[in-house]
């Protein structure tokens, strides 16, 4: 499968996992809180689960290595996008901006990656 390909079929999921989420929150489901962090919890679990599948996703080899590779850089970018949103973004909008900073900033981090220390992606 192509890169493109991919990439689209990750965003698509990410985007539907976001919305589970951000409806799950909204209805006040107990499943996605944890004490009085407003589901923050949840979304950011979220980030570090689909950030360490991008990264099993786009490469062919030692695919497991790369996913705890993009585990502990998905846990890392959960934290700093969350401080990032927190001083920027006005409340109505952290759920949504929590999860399209975090994504953006896990593929550019896997691009970057890619570029400056080459993961093996795949080629078809």
């Amino acid at each position: 499968m192509k890169s493109g390909v991919k990439i689209i079929a990750f965003l698509i999921l990410a985007v539907i996992v976001a919305r589970y989420i951000n409806q799950g929150i909204s209805a006040y489901d107990m499943r996605f809180y944890s004490g009085k962090d407003n589901g923050y919890f949840a979304r950011f679990e979220s980030i570090c689960l689909l950030s360490s599948f991008f990264f099993a996703l786009m490469t062919n080899k030692n695919s497991f290595i790369h996913g705890l590779r993009g585990l502990i850089i998905g846990f890392i970018i959960g934290i700093l996008s969350y401080f990032i949103i927190m001083k920027t973004i006005p409340d109505s909008f952290l759920g949504e901006a929590y999860y399209l900073i975090s994504f953006l900033l896990v593929m550019a981090t896997f691009f970057a990656l890619r570029k400056f220390r080459p993961i093996n992606s795949r080629k078809s």
